[in-house]
């Protein structure tokens, strides 16, 4: 670390840290349980409706939210040892099978998602689908975590046990408070060539290498949709049609929406993963060393807790994007149903007639991904 400065002085008191503590134990716990609910009911009711069966994207649309589940119940039992125990020494291993944890399943993660945008691409610009079968999904599966674990293995022999008042960024710099203070404890990056091999090799094989792929596909899928769309123009004025009723067409409002559903798993998916790979990468080289050593501790706790809530908005996008996962989870809630399926009007007589509004068989069924 460079020079001390009066950046290094870590400023809290000791109410300030215990309350962040306080804080990262209530938002975690409840952050893995509403993520745990979610993911269990999406993969419960694909199971059940035999979705993740009908094609390999639904699969993988499964697998998504089955690395988060997997992410969250894995991630459970280390956590509870990492506060429980006393010493950084006894709380090292927790730490390490922690941060590998998380950084296998960012990575399964981002994998899962460009292996689907790549079946939407190869669909899009072919109009051909991939014929699934168990045993191709399987080994789908199987490589994408093979390479999260190629992703995440370094991080198990560089991630150790600090106590707030022991990052590098603060070093012995501290206030009279928090000598005498407990304070916490996190899991952070050795400071010596295999924090920065682990935090480097991650973020660009683990996160960066993905989401380039992600916008190369992103490119493609444009260009061939501005290529579709102009066709779709020219024959629409050829059938003496106006654009707004091609644009109207099914095929292409379902392509519309498939592909900013998958922009926002990006978005969201980078917003809630990228900050802890990033914030490890640039403390491995000490390039934060001129910010204030509070800030430096904020920004890594944040972006530790940033990492569940992954998966949290999935049900709205689909919610949003996808009428027919609308309209089952309609018909799966009973207290959807009267308003769903039944509409009040008044007759000539002055009494109240209820009559169906839409039966279950006249749903609208879009285009799968």
């Amino acid at each position: 670390m460079s020079a001390t400065t009066d950046h290094h002085v870590l400023r809290m008191s000791c109410q300030t840290a215990n309350t962040i503590d306080l804080v990262w134990r209530i938002t975690v716990p409840c952050l893995l349980f509403v993520g745990f609910v979610i993911n269990i009911v999406m993969c419960a009711g694909m199971i059940f409706r035999k979705v993740h069966s009908t094609s390999l994207v639904n699969f993988l649309v499964f697998h998504l939210s089955l690395v988060d589940l997997i992410f969250r119940v894995a991630t459970a039992v280390p956590w509870i040892l990492l506060l429980t125990t006393d010493s950084t020494d006894e709380s090292r291993r927790p730490c390490k099978a922690l941060q590998t944890i998380d950084a296998m399943c960012g990575a399964a993660f981002f994998t899962t998602l460009f292996v689907i945008i790549w079946h939407y691409y190869h669909k899009t610009s072919l109009r051909s689908e991939v014929q699934f079968s168990a045993r191709g999904a399987c080994g789908v599966a199987t490589v994408v975590w093979m390479y999260a674990a190629v992703c995440s293995c370094p991080m198990i022999i560089s991630v150790s046990s600090a106590r707030y008042t022991e990052i590098p960024e603060v070093a012995i710099n501290i206030t009279e408070e928090l000598r005498s203070c407990n304070v916490p404890k996190l899991c952070d990056l050795q400071r010596d060539w295999s924090g920065k091999f682990s935090s480097t090799w991650y973020f660009c094989i683990g996160f960066l290498l993905p989401m380039f792929a992600i916008v190369v596909l992103f490119v493609m899928i444009a260009r061939n949709a501005k290529r579709a769309s102009q066709r779709r123009i020219s024959t629409s004025q050829s059938l003496l049609l106006d654009q707004k009723t091609a644009q109207n067409d099914p095929v292409y409002k379902a392509d519309k929406n498939v592909c900013w559903m998958l922009i926002l798993f990006c978005m969201f998916g980078a917003l809630f993963w990228a900050p802890t790979s990033v914030i490890f990468m640039l403390r491995s080289y000490d390039l934060l060393d001129q910010i204030l050593s509070d800030t430096v501790l904020y920004l890594v706790i944040l972006s530790e807790i940033f990492k569940f809530f992954n998966s949290l908005p999935n049900p709205f996008i689909f919610w949003c994007f996808m009428p027919s996962f609308r309209e089952k989870w309609r018909g799966a809630c009973k207290c959807f149903k009267p308003f769903a399926e039944l509409v009040s009007i008044n007759n000539n007589y002055g009494t109240t007639t209820v009559v169906p509004m839409f039966s279950s068989d006249s749903a609208v069924q879009h285009a799968q991904l």
